[in-house]
């Protein structure tokens, strides 16, 4: 990572109040099982009927959902950030 004498801050406005992001690994992507796959089917399913939890609860129904659905394969590594 380099210097610089200047920089530039850009200020973006990513969520609103109720958003949910959620930020992922490919592990997330290429999750299957008998060539069906997680994403995005299933986990915006899931994510529907548990959107108006906490971020923690979002988190933890994902991770288990997850692995109810197959064995990883892969990592998967996930974050789930909700503005409230």
């Amino acid at each position: 990572m380099g210097f610089k004498e200047e920089y530039e801050i850009n200020k973006w406005n990513l969520l609103g109040e109720g958003n949910i992001l959620i930020i992922y690994t490919d592990g997330l992507i290429e999750h299957e099982r008998v060539e069906e796959l997680y994403a995005p089917h299933h986990l915006e399913k899931k994510l529907c009927e548990v959107k108006y939890l906490s971020y923690k609860e979002n988190f933890n129904a994902i991770k288990t959902d997850l692995l109810a659905f197959a064995e990883p394969q892969d990592d998967i590594s996930f974050a789930v950030i909700k503005w409230h």
